[in-house]
């Protein structure tokens, strides 16, 4: 009898770079849509996290797609977001 065989990993997706300290590594994914750390929206304990305390001033680094920030800023919190990619 033989062993059966193992399902292959898949493979890598092709990127131009792997440096994330690179601004080209993080616009390659945003235009590709290569962005698992998305959720389609602002996480549930983030909301209940914000709604806990009073709006202030917030400065979000690494924002990504920014939907934190805009959910603040329509709740009326002043937001700074910024992020190495401009996708």
């Amino acid at each position: 009898m033989s062993e059966p065989k193992q399902p292959s990993a898949p493979s890598a997706a092709d990127f131009a770079t792997r440096d994330p300290g690179n601004a080209a590594f993080w616009d390659e994914r945003f235009a590709r849509g290569v962005t698992p750390w998305e959720f389609g929206g602002v996480p549930d304990g983030f909301r209940a996290f914000a709604q806990r305390r009073e709006p202030c001033a917030v400065l979000i680094p690494g924002c990504g797609s920014a939907r934190e920030a805009g959910w603040l800023a329509q709740a009326g919190w002043p937001v700074r977001a910024i992020d190495f990619s401009a996708q």
